[in-house]
């Protein structure tokens, strides 16, 4: 039960706007409840619950309370606050990934808690993380891990994201970076609306050509329809969905 909490609260990622800011009241029902859950006795079901009913108020006490619960002892608690944070439309919830991401051994060595904070990372969609996010991307021995990276370059409509990618795809080598290639393809799609499919040699070759003229907009293109399935559901954001093939439609 707690795992798929957890699951669920990590999966939801909604377009990040500057919503209103909340009142004092609301505040301090949201202190209250993270303290509560997190106290003595609270147990991690209670503390997940917390983070959720309080992501939405946008406030520092708030953001620095979700920050602390990433130190919980239980991992699907910490990757629910990683996960909160990416939510949370505030340049403290990003400052704190940042240094989360800097300072927690804990989190660096735990695969699965490392995939989500990257990814947490990439929903803000920020500039300032472009250098965070490319360290070392093709490289990671975990693939969630590595996805999240490419993925969350992707989310980052800035040349650098796209500069970043290629460079990553030089740097792993041709071995190394072919399994990645298809996660590559759709990030460098959502940034530029080009398609090259998973040829190295074709995107290296395009970027030759382009590298000095191109602008990322500041909104993304039409993808294909399987393109877009593939990155709305990273993000759990709506969208197309793929039909299954009836046995009707194949002819029985």
């Amino acid at each position: 039960m707690i795992a798929s909490l957890a699951l669920v609260l990590v999966a939801s990622f909604p377009a990040l706007q500057d919503p209103e800011p909340p009142t004092p009241e609301a505040v301090e029902r949201a202190v209250a409840a993270m303290k509560e859950a997190f106290g003595p006795g609270g147990d991690s079901a209670a503390r997940i619950e917390a983070l959720a009913e309080t992501a939405s108020v946008l406030d520092p006490e708030v953001i620095a309370l979700h920050a602390r619960a990433v130190g919980d002892r239980d991992d699907e608690v910490c990757r629910a606050a990683l996960g909160t944070l990416g939510t949370m439309s505030h340049p403290d919830a990003l400052t704190a990934l940042h240094s989360l991401y800097r300072r927690d051994r804990r989190i660096r060595k735990e695969p699965e808690s490392l995939a989500v904070m990257l990814r947490s990372i990439g929903m803000h969609g920020d500039p300032a993380s472009i250098g965070l996010l490319g360290d070392g991307a093709l490289s990671e021995i975990d693939y969630q891990v590595s996805r999240a990276r490419v993925y969350g370059l992707g989310n980052i409509r800035d040349t650098r994201s796209v500069e970043r990618l290629i460079g990553m795809m030089k740097k792993a080598g041709r071995r190394r970076t072919q399994p990645h290639m298809e996660n590559l393809r759709v990030a460098l799609m959502v940034l530029t609306g080009v398609d090259q499919g998973t040829s190295q040699d074709a995107w290296l070759a395009w970027w030759n050509d382009h590298k000095k003229t191109l602008e990322v907009s500041p909104t993304p293109p039409a993808l294909p329809r399987s393109v877009q399935v593939r990155w709305n559901e990273y993000w759990g954001l709506r969208g197309p969905v793929e039909r299954r093939t009836r046995r009707t439609d194949r002819g029985g």
